[in-house]
């Protein structure tokens, strides 16, 4: 899922959420030299979404990975 754009971001934790509902995991992706222009997200915007990530990985909703360690994890493992 891309989150460089404003509606990318806003949508993000429902679509994290309904991920982690069926437990399936999901990427984010954006590129670092889209932020903050005209109709795209922030980095503010960017901020909050990694905030809010973290206080579901901190309350054991989800786990955040990096990339590679998506690549070798086993689903439903986690």
């Amino acid at each position: 899922m891309w989150v460089d754009s404003s509606n990318g971001i806003a949508n993000a934790p429902k679509i994290i959420i309904n991920a982690r509902a069926i437990k399936h995991g999901l990427i984010l992706g954006a590129h670092a030299d889209r932020f903050g222009k005209p109709g795209l997200a922030t980095v503010a915007e960017l901020t909050g979404l990694l905030d809010w990530s973290k206080t579901q990985q901190d309350a054991g909703r989800v786990k955040v990975l990096t990339l590679e360690q998506f690549a070798i994890a086993q689903y439903g493992s986690l």
